[in-house]
């Protein structure tokens, strides 16, 4: 092993790379020096990241040995019965350590390349994959819809839901996967719930909003992602909606159009589900309203009997484009 002080250097040289590297990325990506690579490069830029943490976080282990074996050392422990063969053994203490972690990533290998980790999927990016990286571990599973009782999404949920005011919201934030009962929507690395019960009946869910964005994103890639949502909805027997403009008043507000668009309202099984966005950053003179921004991807839950404007709209399977 080498000394603390070269352990030490090495360790903070790493970690300087590490954070270096991803906001450097950052800077050129939102200043459109390089776009987000994609392919064979995207698993090149995936791969030298986790190589990075992985050897940041390898070389924390001796660092962290030496400086608390080596502070029992000078306090005159070296013979202590416990402390001893410890301070006497660093060096078995880091490989074995390092073993146990380098087996831990071999094991899990194999499922994140299976899992599209380092880009297989066609709407993954190097950041997503990134970002799960850094994110933390899931704290487990919400599984919740319109008309479903309190009880029921506690005892299907594995992620811990306080219901202390369930007669007002449910809310929380972290890493967690959403599913929606009856269908086979899940939503991975969702980060927000905020969940409603009825005004009269404070046991059953009224409403729901899911921040289903694993991580903020730029203007294209939230398209991408919601053109998979789409897809996702009408593989899943979903119907589309779009809101009719029922007089002269109303057409005329809409450059005579008699309907709205598809795409962002879906109905099944008696609940409506809204495709919603909300910008993260402020807006900047001069930009481009169709590609500025960092973004994040929301729905929306309701029984289709409570939902706002509902007369307006007509469901019915969605267009070819989807």
């Amino acid at each position: 092993m080498f000394s603390f002080r070269t352990h030490l250097i090495v360790c903070l040289s790493l970690f300087a790379a590490l954070i270096g590297m991803a906001v450097i990325g950052n800077v050129l990506a939102a200043s459109g020096v390089i776009r987000p690579p994609r392919g064979a490069a995207q698993a090149i830029a995936v791969g030298v990241f986790l190589t990075l943490f992985l050897a940041a976080g390898l070389s924390a282990i001796p660092v962290m040995v030496k400086l608390v074996l080596g502070a029992q050392e000078r306090l005159g422990h070296r013979d202590a019965p416990l402390v001893g063969p410890l301070i006497r053994h660093q060096g078995a203490i880091v490989w074995a350590m390092w073993a146990l972690i380098l087996a831990g990533v071999a094991v899990a290998a194999p499922s994140m390349v299976a899992g599209g980790f380092f880009g297989s999927g066609p709407q993954r990016s190097a950041g997503q994959a990134i970002g799960q990286i850094v994110e933390g571990p899931s704290l487990g599973r919400l599984v919740a819809r319109p008309d479903m009782s309190v009880a029921d999404l506690t005892r299907q949920s594995t992620l811990a839901i306080d219901t202390r005011h369930a007669d007002t919201t449910m809310a929380g934030g972290g890493v967690f996967d959403f599913a929606i009962p009856g269908s086979t929507l899940v939503f991975p690395h969702a980060r927000y719930y905020f969940i409603t019960t009825y005004d009269k009946d404070h046991t059953r869910v009224q409403a729901l909003n899911i921040g289903t964005s694993p991580h903020k994103m730029p203007r294209a890639e939230l398209e991408a992602a919601d053109a998979d949502l789409r897809a996702r909805l009408v593989k899943d027997g979903w119907l589309a909606g779009h809101e009719v403009y029922r007089d002269d008043e109303d057409r005329a507000l809409h450059g005579g159009a008699t309907r709205g668009p598809e795409g962002r309202h879906w109905l099944k099984d008696g609940m409506v589900l809204d495709i919603e966005r909300n910008r993260m950053d402020e807006e900047r003179p001069g930009e481009d309203a169709k590609t500025a921004g960092d973004w994040i991807q929301y729905i929306e839950m309701w029984p289709r009997k409570d939902y706002p404007g509902i007369d307006r709209l007509v469901f019915q399977p969605a267009g070819a484009r989807y």
